[in-house]
């Protein structure tokens, strides 16, 4: 029998800070097999189409979800699971204001046990379990804060 290695999902994400404080959506879902509810921030972004750039897929999520125009000042890490393999930008945002798009994927998927919501979370409130499945990023997230971009993208391990 032949085993086929499972594909890993592509995406861009961008980390966007502004006035000491990180773009996210924040994640609220109920967890059916323990009926408890997992609360988490999540880095904007998501699936690299067939063709398309690493650069356009960041671009296109952030109109998509967020309604917002961005300009993608650096690629400054990326990041492999077993499953995932994100390319991730530090950007900013040069037209519109975020807010949960109501044609996105996201609107599409939320219900009363499945939440999404755009909020800017203060750096210095953050941590690495509110991030949860992105609790990696958490310190690119604080030196991007400061002002330390990495002179070369970072390989981040979960």
């Amino acid at each position: 029998m032949k085993l086929w290695p499972k594909l890993r999902r592509k995406s861009a994400r961008v980390i966007i800070i502004r006035e000491n404080k990180l773009l996210v959506f924040h994640r609220k879902r109920l967890d059916a097999s323990t009926n408890s509810w997992v609360e988490y921030y999540s880095i904007p972004g998501g699936g690299i189409d067939r063709g398309e750039t690493p650069e356009a897929a960041a671009v296109r999520e952030l109109r998509e979800e967020m309604g917002v125009e961005v300009h993608l000042i650096s690629l400054v890490a990326t990041s492999r699971s077993r499953y995932y393999e994100h390319i991730v930008y530090l950007g900013e945002i040069i037209g519109g204001e975020p807010t949960l798009q109501l044609d996105s994927e996201e609107a599409a998927v939320m219900s009363e046990k499945n939440q999404f919501e755009v909020e800017w979370v203060d750096i210095d409130s953050l941590t690495q379990e509110k991030l949860l499945y992105y609790g990696h990023y958490y310190e690119l997230i604080k030196q991007l804060a400061v002002g330390n971009v990495p002179s070369s993208p970072a390989e981040l391990h979960e």
